[in-house]
């Protein structure tokens, strides 16, 4: 489940859901008429200051820090995985957001690993800890990289049920509650009880 924050009341909110959808229909070609998350009102900031989301480098022209670009991404058993801050003035790589949602989603109890760079469909790192035959049951045809330490921690294989088209066609399964959610009516009908929530 996808859930955005802003500092903002929630009138605030629905007027800058329209500039946003505008924007991603003139600027980015991706026409869409309401956001495909539901938004949290944090207009006293409680819930910035509590996770540490504020960006002290920065300020409004009241003098007032402004939120940074923070990210979390928790996985389906309630552990935080990933931990993002961006500055305020720094915009979100949400290419590289997706990618290590993929990788997440690829290496949960699979004893393997990406590499740097990585994305669907290319290879993976077998766990250094794997034997040989563990090794062979992911892939027999997996590649060890030769080092001058002699040992065999690098090694590589392509994962027979994980390619750039299996990855289309399993749709989106998202990384916090596990459900398939491929659109935003599934996914505000996931988190209706928090669609444009705010807190005081």
């Amino acid at each position: 489940m996808r859930i955005g924050l802003s500092c903002d009341k929630l009138e605030d909110h629905k007027l800058w859901e329209a500039d946003i959808c505008a924007y991603s229909s003139q600027v980015c070609n991706f026409p869409m008429d309401k956001l495909p998350f539901p938004m949290i009102g944090d207009h006293s900031r409680f819930v910035a200051m509590d996770l540490g989301m504020v960006d002290y480098d920065e300020s409004d022209l009241l003098g007032v820090n402004v939120t940074c670009r923070a990210v979390f991404i928790v996985s389906p058993s309630d552990h935080l995985r990933l931990f993002l801050y961006y500055p305020a003035t720094t915009g979100r790589n949400f290419d590289e957001l997706l990618r290590v949602v993929d990788s997440l989603q690829l290496t949960e109890n699979r004893g393997v690993a990406t590499p740097a760079n990585w994305k669907i469909g290319e290879k993976v790192m077998i766990s250094a800890g794997a034997t040989p035959e563990q090794a062979s049951c992911l892939n027999s045809e997996y590649s060890t990289v030769t080092l001058p330490s002699g040992k065999n921690y690098i090694r590589f294989c392509q994962l027979p049920d994980h390619t750039k088209e299996s990855e289309k066609q399993s749709g989106w399964k998202d990384p916090i509650d596990g459900k398939v959610t491929s659109s935003y009516d599934e996914t505000v009908r996931i988190a209706q009880d928090i669609s444009f929530a705010e807190y005081e």
